[in-house]
């Protein structure tokens, strides 16, 4: 429901400051939230169709416990949707944290569903993808995606 509502509602002038007021409330517990099977589709709306303020909540929020908490489902889904939708000083933190050391990271690679923040990470600007590309490289020479 809370989906819905951010989806249609969001710059209605009617119900903005209604649904901000919400959405405000509902980012008190962003941290655990993110990790919810059923309440990261709140926030991933939020990332879709907040203002900037929350936007960036979610991503403060997502920043708490990278990039081990990229291998969690849900939490790999929501950092997925931060690289597009959140503003660029958001999309750099992540990308710090992210690419962290070359063990984390290609424990990250490895990972079931943090392969696929890894995927998003190749498609930002070639000033972060070739970071990416050399630390997929380094781990695929050192062994670290063929060790079982």
């Amino acid at each position: 429901v809370i989906c819905r509502l951010l989806e249609h509602h969001i710059g209605v002038a009617d119900t903005s400051e209604m649904i901000s007021m919400l959405t405000s409330e509902v980012l008190r517990d962003a941290v655990e939230l993110c990790r919810h099977t059923f309440a990261h589709h709140v926030m991933a709306s939020i990332l879709e169709h907040g203002c900037p303020k929350h936007r960036s909540a979610v991503a403060k929020a997502l920043l708490s416990g990278l990039p081990r908490s990229a291998h969690n489902r849900n939490v790999s889904f929501l950092v997925e949707r931060a690289l597009v939708y959140c503003s660029l000083e958001d999309r750099q933190a992540l990308v710090a944290l992210l690419l962290g050391t070359s063990e984390e990271f290609a424990q990250l690679a490895k990972s079931q569903f943090g392969r696929h923040v890894v995927r998003e990470l190749l498609r930002l600007p070639q000033e972060y993808s070739s970071r990416v590309r050399d630390l997929l490289a380094s781990s695929s020479a050192r062994g670290s995606f063929y060790q079982t």
